[in-house]
């Protein structure tokens, strides 16, 4: 079978005649998955959001890929590339109300309209399109959904479990439904297992993000005067961005290693004095006083309620 790779411009790489051993896998609620193996004739390099289509669907390279050489003019390749159902997990659903981006909030609201958000994260996620829509979506009653640094797939298993029946999340096309999936069997494109002889290095540990959603601690901060519960980037920044442009958007949402970090002040004790005092029964009871020779700011005027 042939294929066609383009770059994540649209521009055409080149036409590949994949073997007996690529395989389809689809699951609902699950991966989508292309696994390509093939010989080609001379080194061609393979880049994060590089793309086929197969059978009316799309997959993307989700991290470069260095072939293996097996002889002068020959390289063999073995990829996976994903669908959208692999892809959205790298999206955060954000609640994005008068041009905000809060990955913590709460929704209450029909099943279909938190599919709409879903689906709005997944357009932004993908470049700010407007390609992907809300399909088939089953229930009526209001559910309340916790949204703390949710990625799209969970939402939208989290969506499928509140909206009752035996329902799944599951995409055709470039429709996003929450329903009963009855839209066929899966399809193998070979009868091999796939990838067998993979030559290239990859992270197992470390995940790769180009946008940073950090949730700051709440420890000594004074939302009324400070503008917000929790501990900021300068400037009220909501994310940070590197490689956007270069590979897309794969969101990371962090709140355990910014927690131990708070407004906070180390000093040194420069003299302490004491004080008897009584209590209104006449017990009397030591009163220490600590000195801090060097702060230089009141710190009665910081108190916190």
């Amino acid at each position: 079978m042939l294929l066609t790779i383009y770059d994540k411009a649209g521009t055409k790489r080149a036409d590949v005649a994949v073997n007996d051993s690529s395989t389809q896998s689809k699951e609902v609620q699950g991966d989508n998955v292309l696994s390509l193996s093939f010989s080609y004739y001379a080194f061609l390099p393979l880049d994060v959001n590089d793309y086929t289509d197969y059978l009316g669907e799309r997959y993307w390279l989700t991290e470069r890929y260095t072939p293996k050489q097996v002889s002068d003019g020959e390289w063999e390749y073995n990829l996976k590339l994903y669908g959208i159902e692999s892809l959205i997990k790298r999206f955060l659903v954000l609640e994005t109300t008068d041009g905000d981006t809060n990955p913590l909030f709460t929704l209450t609201a029909t099943p279909r309209e938190h599919v709409a958000m879903v689906v709005k994260a997944i357009n932004n996620g993908m470049g700010h399109i407007t390609d992907w829509k809300t399909g088939t979506v089953e229930g009526t009653e209001l559910i309340t959904i916790d949204y703390e640094g949710m990625y799209c797939d969970e939402a939208l298993k989290a969506i499928a479990e509140k909206a009752g029946g035996k329902v799944e999340w599951w995409v055709e096309g470039q429709t996003v439904n929450v329903c009963r999936c009855e839209h066929g069997e899966e399809i193998t494109l070979g009868y091999g297992k796939g990838l067998t002889s993979l030559e290239r290095d990859t992270s197992n540990t470390a995940k790769f993000y180009t946008r940073l959603f950090p949730v700051g601690s709440t420890r000594n901060i004074d939302a009324e005067k400070y503008g917000s519960p929790r501990l900021m980037l300068p400037g009220g920044r909501k994310y940070i961005e590197q490689g956007v442009e270069e590979y897309g958007i794969y969101d990371h949402y962090e709140q355990d290693a910014f927690s131990g970090i708070f407004p906070r002040r180390v000093g040194t004790v420069s003299s302490v004095r004491s004080e008897e005092v009584a209590d209104d029964e006449g017990n009397k009871f030591t009163v220490y006083y600590f000195r801090d020779g060097e702060l230089d700011f009141d710190p009665n005027l910081y108190e916190l309620a």
